[in-house]
């Protein structure tokens, strides 16, 4: 799928719960489909049921904020923009701790062993 400065593929199949294990979650809004009658008709479901239950959390300047990546579902949303000029210069930064690089190679930026392009 296409996103942002790169293309992205489509992601492997795996349930959007369970998978690496039973409190494992996986849902990328606009991204994941269900490839069964049963699994299109829920995926719908579940993006309304995140949106019915989310809660914002303003992260100021200097906020650390972490979460457990297939433990969480969680997102960015950009609710009012004050400085459009210094959201030019500021920027979120992901960090993933992996145990192993080596799966992750072909996606690393050119010259670089630790920056995923994307």
């Amino acid at each position: 799928m296409g996103g942002g400065r790169v293309e992205l593929g489509d992601a492997d199949l795996h349930p959007i719960i369970g998978g690496r294990g039973p409190e494992d979650l996986r849902f990328f809004e606009n991204r994941t489909v269900g490839v069964s009658d049963a699994a299109k008709g829920i995926v719908p479901k579940v993006a309304d049921t995140l949106h019915q239950l989310k809660e914002r959390v303003f992260i100021e300047p200097g906020d650390f904020v972490i979460t457990y990546n297939n433990h969480t579902i969680h997102a960015k949303e950009v609710v009012n923009v004050g400085d459009p000029e210094a959201l030019q210069t500021r920027w979120i930064i992901k960090t993933v701790n992996v145990d192993d690089m080596a799966p992750h190679q072909e996606h690393l930026v050119p010259g670089t062993d630790h920056l995923i392009n994307g």
